[in-house]
């Protein structure tokens, strides 16, 4: 799931420049089957709990963080769809590209961050994601205030909050 993320990241990131979305769609289809999948066998793990404690050592509380883990990521794979979607439509400057960019990099990078404090187990690096989410919020709401007659920013910069909060409650899952 993180891989097909991480590269429907970099299709949305090139958006204003190539008609990525077909592939990006077609990302959050696979993204979302490997979820169900996921989602699945997470429900039978709660319904044979004996069978998950022996087999994987895996308690119920492991496989809700789990649930919760994947759900955030599936998350803000639809984030990302969406904002494609937005961006595919949109009519920007050259420079309110540019800043909006700078935007979706930064969400990009805590996602990132976040994704690297699951895989090194340093909740530390998790954390620190959750510090930047007033910050953050408050850069979208600036850039939607600026550009407040370009149609449709504002859905736009609504989509990539929506992907922000799900990066913070990824680490959130991460850091606890």
């Amino acid at each position: 799931i993180d891989v097909i993320l991480r590269a429907m990241m970099e299709d949305c990131e090139k958006m204003f420049s190539e008609d990525n979305y077909e592939s990006i769609n077609h990302r959050d289809s696979d993204l979302n089957r490997l979820s169900f999948l996921i989602f699945r066998t997470v429900e039978y793990g709660l319904d044979h709990s004996s069978f998950i404690y022996k087999k994987h050592n895996l308690e119920s509380k492991d496989l809700l963080n789990i649930w919760r883990f994947v759900f955030n990521l599936e998350a803000v794979g639809d984030g990302v769809k969406r904002i494609a979607r937005f961006m595919k439509e949109i009519r920007l400057d050259q420079k309110q590209k540019e800043k909006f960019i700078k935007i979706f990099r930064e969400a990009k990078v805590s996602y990132l961050r976040a994704l690297k404090g699951f895989y090194d187990h340093e909740p530390e690096l998790a954390h620190a994601v959750l510090e930047t989410k007033v910050q953050f919020i408050d850069e979208c709401d600036k850039f939607c205030t600026e550009n407040k007659k370009v149609e449709n920013l504002g859905l736009m910069m609504e989509k990539v909050k929506f992907m922000a909060m799900n990066v913070h409650h990824l680490s959130r899952v991460v850091y606890q």
